[in-house]
């Protein structure tokens, strides 16, 4: 199958058709076979976030990579670094209770 990217053609693409579940992207192995991967690459701006699992991360993109990567749930808490403690959690049980109306 052909893809065309950008106005090129890449001829015979074997990622073409290969559907990989969210985060996670197609990507070729060693032998040019496609694989579903986390992405590689983040922006290398500094946009920090503080996950749900009370660590920051640089940008949201890093915090996405390493939900993929360990395969788990990570949210966004809020935008900006972490403050240290346990109240980070109670902050974010507390909005997501509001939030659901619970």
């Amino acid at each position: 199958m052909n893809k065309k990217v950008e106005g090129i053609l890449y001829k015979n693409d074997p990622c073409a058709g290969v559907q990989c579940a969210e985060p996670e992207v197609c990507q070729l192995d060693e032998h040019r076979n496609p694989v579903c991967r986390c992405g590689d690459t983040c922006p290398l701006e500094f946009t920090p976030v503080c996950g749900s699992d009370g660590k920051t991360y640089s940008n949201e993109c890093t915090l996405r990579q390493e939900a993929c990567r360990a395969r788990k749930t990570l949210n966004i808490i809020y935008r900006g670094k972490c403050s240290s403690g346990p109240y980070i959690y109670l902050f974010y049980f507390c909005t997501l209770r509001v939030v659901l109306n619970i």
